[in-house]
């Protein structure tokens, strides 16, 4: 059975990935640009490792990102979601060209679905994502969803990454959207 990222964490340790899927993915999208940089099997190995260990302990089937694996609330966040989609659409990609071929296809597929159930479960009715879905515990001023920039960006990130990926416009067409939305 594998670990979660959170039992692998330990602060200033070498190797360590911070439980937030946030800044996994953002750490794995790094991981993929050194990579690129310098051929370095070990970065590549590590971005699987984290990747493998987020998708294990916090994706399910539809491709909802949970924040916390203990967390049993039906809340899910955009930077969560969108910035490890587009580190799995980076992974894909560059997996592919370590292998000599065009993409990865377990993690292209895993990053498509998680696009799609941003899409599915934070689009404002006016444009771009909310920041998160409804959260039934919420009281005050925590009702009220909010289009996050940040995450928003992210998610143009990811439909553009994806549009690379599978040769497809739409995703493009997606990301242009998106941006267009909190400009």
């Amino acid at each position: 059975m594998p670990l979660s990222p959170a039992a692998v964490y330990q602060p200033g340790h070498p190797g360590s990935f911070p439980p937030q899927r946030r800044t996994n993915g953002l750490a794995i999208a790094a991981m993929c640009a050194l990579y690129e940089a310098t051929r370095d099997a070990a970065v590549l190995a590590r971005a699987r490792k984290a990747a493998d260990l987020v998708l294990a302990g916090h994706v399910d089937d539809r491709g909802r990102v949970r924040h916390d694996a203990d967390d049993k609330r039906d809340v899910y966040y955009l930077g969560d979601a969108a910035a490890f989609g587009f580190a799995l659409a980076r992974l894909s990609q560059v997996e592919g060209s370590a292998d000599g071929d065009s993409a990865n296809e377990t993690y292209r597929s895993r990053a498509d679905r998680i696009a799609r159930a941003i899409e599915e479960q934070l689009a404002a009715p006016a444009g771009g994502f909310f920041g998160h879905t409804l959260d039934p515990d919420a009281a005050g001023v925590f009702l009220e969803r909010r289009i996050p920039y940040e995450g928003n960006v992210q998610a143009a990130r990811l439909f553009a990454a994806l549009g690379r990926l599978n040769g497809d416009e739409t995703w493009m067409h997606k990301a242009r959207r998106t941006l267009a939305a909190i400009a």
